[in-house]
């Protein structure tokens, strides 16, 4: 019998890669699971994605340069090199931390697709540091701007203003509004079962007047189980934000500046009903899909902690004083 022929370097990756396959899944409670240890997983399609065409440009590159046909052959100092070609080329911080976790995965696909352990990435191999720079027309609408654009996106479009109330009351990205379906939501319960990135799927409360709005849209389009409550397209929507905060003289924050205001709104609601700073940025993190609480300081800044503290103290010396005045 002749020698079976070996899969390319990219079929190899592929492998590897798709053996961590774990979308639909949460990170957060995976962990939790694992008693808080490292998970192999991969959980979104879009982490997969990336993953996989930098990890296969790699492989191309390797076996060009270097003659390497297996990944079980891969050695640090080959790696090393690949990192030299990418900063000679002018790759960003932000690309090479993120090939370096790319590389990462690929040793665990390696171990769990062909059970070899092997070293990819150097562990002396640093790389130049990232810095955060603030996005542009990002965080959050006051309450009064909020209900200004809502107020003038229904007068134009009813269901784009729904859309948007949607957002500021329950949280959700915009995608994520788009995708509801008749199904997706429970009025006896008053949830609304919603499919975040990577497939995760997290149930929100939502408020009896958006329950009564949804119905109002279901009974006069005649909607079926399996339709979904809006047509209307993002890129429209946004455009609609864009062109009434220019009119209303209201500084842009695209849909996004909804969620961010239903973050901070749950965050001092938590606050005042007892939870913690950290209680309540892990509860905000879960309603917003996230599951981890660095991400909320991108919605909740920490300056806003103090802020926060004040009017927590402030709400409860009320309820003290009032309750001694027996009101």
């Amino acid at each position: 019998m002749g020698k079976k022929s070996v899969p390319s370097p990219t079929r190899q990756v592929e492998l590897c890669l798709k053996s961590l396959e774990s979308y639909g899944q949460s990170k957060h409670e995976a962990k939790i699971e694992h008693n808080g240890e490292y998970l192999d997983g991969i959980y979104s399609h879009k982490t997969m994605k990336t993953y996989m065409n930098l990890c296969c440009t790699f492989s191309k590159w390797a076996k060009a340069e270097h003659g390497v046909k297996k990944l079980i052959n891969l050695k640090p100092e080959i790696t090393e090199k690949y990192f030299e070609k990418l900063k000679a080329e002018g790759k960003s911080p932000w690309t090479l931390q993120t090939v370096r976790s790319a590389l990462r995965k690929l040793e665990t696909g390696v171990k769990v697709r062909f059970q070899r352990t092997i070293e990819i990435v150097p562990k002396n191999l640093t790389l130049p540091i990232r810095e955060r720079k603030a996005r542009k027309n990002r965080g959050a609408y006051s309450r009064e701007d909020a209900d200004r654009i809502i107020g003038a996106v229904r007068k134009e479009n009813y269901p784009r203003g729904l859309m948007l109330e949607v957002q500021d009351t329950v949280g959700l990205r915009i995608q994520e509004v788009t995708k509801i379906r008749v199904h997706d939501i429970d009025f006896k319960k008053g949830v609304l079962t919603v499919k975040g990135k990577g497939g995760r799927v997290r149930q929100l409360p939502v408020p009896q007047n958006i329950l009564k709005k949804f119905r109002e849209v279901i009974e006069r389009e005649n909607l079926t189980a399996n339709r979904k409550i809006f047509t209307e397209k993002i890129r429209e929507v946004e455009r609609q934000v864009k062109r009434i905060c220019q009119r209303l003289g209201i500084p842009e924050k695209g849909t996004h500046g909804f969620r961010h205001h239903y973050a901070i709104s749950e965050y001092l609601r938590l606050r005042m009903s007892g939870l913690t700073d950290r209680q309540a940025r892990l509860a905000v993190s879960r309603l917003l899909g996230h599951n981890r609480l660095d991400v909320t300081y991108s919605y909740i800044p920490r300056e806003f902690t103090d802020l926060a503290n004040l009017i927590v103290s402030v709400f409860h010396l009320t309820l003290l004083r009032n309750a001694q005045r027996g009101v």
